[in-house]
């Protein structure tokens, strides 16, 4: 583990904003990492609803190819 980013808010929304903000100015040189994947998880949208399963990032992945 390179870092660990840890955010709070008074909702899941909230937390998930604070997350993206925390992602969008962090940046890790010299090393390839998952921040983009990171990011993308906290902008699609079964995340935001809070509809979590096993296969969410699989889905995430599959949704990007198209």
């Amino acid at each position: 583990m390179i870092a660990k980013i840890i955010v709070h808010g008074p909702d899941r929304l909230a937390a998930i904003a604070l997350a993206q903000e925390a992602l969008s100015a962090t940046e890790i040189v010299g090393v390839k990492t998952n921040l983009p994947l990171l990011q993308r998880m906290l902008a699609y949208g079964p995340w935001l609803a809070g509809d979590l399963h096993t296969g969410l990032v699989n889905d995430l992945l599959a949704s990007q190819k198209t």
